[in-house]
């Protein structure tokens, strides 16, 4: 385990650089807006408000700047893209800044390994429909919703099979298909349980409630649980074929516990970070997590790499060759190396 502060880890990845290489850049500003959201892929950072999408590069550099006119823009991503949707909106827009309609609605968006979006929307005459494009940008399937609200839907990472979790008077139910077939395969649901969200780990899907973690096949069979064991979920991240949870004791906050479980219920690892966390990204098999005075890095079995204190940050998100640390308007840069 390293422990450098900020500053030190900023001077040495300069030393490192040599007399004759370009000077990486320590910190630039991106501006700021309502509702903003935040994503990191590759060297990219991905920024949207009500108002604006803009990407920067690298070197801190605009390389995309859409004007736009969300009502509440969201973001999703895996490791090659990004997408901000509008919530309430029709608009979508891509990490290279080309641009979707939805034509009604949105809901929610989920962007898979493969890189299929699974996006939901309002639909008329039914209680939601999923429409999900290919890598290409090109619709590849749909599937309409007759007796249940639609909430949230995911495609497996190979890209074949789709989640759909909807929710009707008896609590949630996620119901499962082929990309080739509006024929479902199979469902899950648990004791009338609501279901806060769903992603894949794996070939299974994991179903996320208020409680604990509940595991199902491609076909809906019951593949396990983990119980939170009277804690409170706060934040939660997919971590490869693995779920990092953190775990509070209380409701209103405090320093909680991370664990991470694999997708078969199963506690892999644990963390203490010894404060309560303000924000955590997970890339490259790297999970890192901010709190009001330090910037902890962990491997994907929780193991601590990296422990620097840093002050002021809102956010902290991984690129692929180092860390973005937002606070208001300016970006700072980190090597967690």
């Amino acid at each position: 385990m390293k422990k450098l502060t900020i500053a030190a880890v900023l001077a040495l990845s300069l030393v490192l650089t040599g007399c004759t290489a370009e000077k990486p850049i320590e910190s630039f500003y991106i501006g700021t807006g309502a509702h903003q959201c935040y994503a990191a892929v590759g060297d990219s950072l991905m920024t949207a408000t009500t108002t604006s999408v803009r990407v920067f590069d690298a070197k801190g550099e605009a390389v995309v700047d859409k004007s736009c006119n969300f009502k509440y823009p969201a973001v999703c991503e895996n490791a090659d893209n990004a997408v901000v949707y509008d919530i309430g909106g029709t608009k979508l827009v891509y990490l290279d800044g080309s641009a979707l309609d939805a034509k009604n609605n949105i809901i929610s968006a989920d962007l898979s390994r493969s890189g299929h979006l699974a996006l939901c929307t309002e639909e008329a005459g039914y209680k939601g429909s999923v429409t999900v494009y290919a890598a290409d940008k090109t619709e590849a399937y749909k599937w309409l919703s007759a007796d249940n609200w639609v909430v949230k839907a995911a495609v497996s990472p190979d890209g074949e099979r789709l989640a759909v979790l909807v929710s009707g008077e008896n609590g949630s139910v996620v119901k499962l298909f082929k990309l080739d077939s509006t024929d479902e395969q199979g469902s899950f649901a648990a004791d009338q349980t609501v279901f806060d969200d769903i992603c894949w780990l794996g070939e299974r899907v994991c179903c996320i409630a208020s409680d604990r973690l509940y595991l199902c096949s491609d076909t809906g069979k019951a593949e396990g649980e983990y119980s939170f064991d009277g804690n409170f979920l706060d934040m939660y991240a997919v971590c490869g074929d693995n779920t990092v949870l953190e775990l509070r004791a209380h409701s209103y906050g405090g320093a909680g516990t991370l664990v991470s479980i694999d997708s078969s219920a199963n506690l892999v690892g644990t963390a203490k970070p010894g404060a309560e966390i303000e924000s955590f990204d997970f890339a490259n098999g790297k999970l890192l997590c901010l709190t009001q005075n330090k910037l902890l890095c962990y491997d994907d079995s929780l193991s601590l790499e990296l422990e620097a204190e840093q002050t002021g940050a809102q956010t902290a998100l991984l690129r692929s060759s180092d860390a973005v640390l937002i606070s208001g308007t300016e970006v700072k840069t980190a090597d967690i190396k």
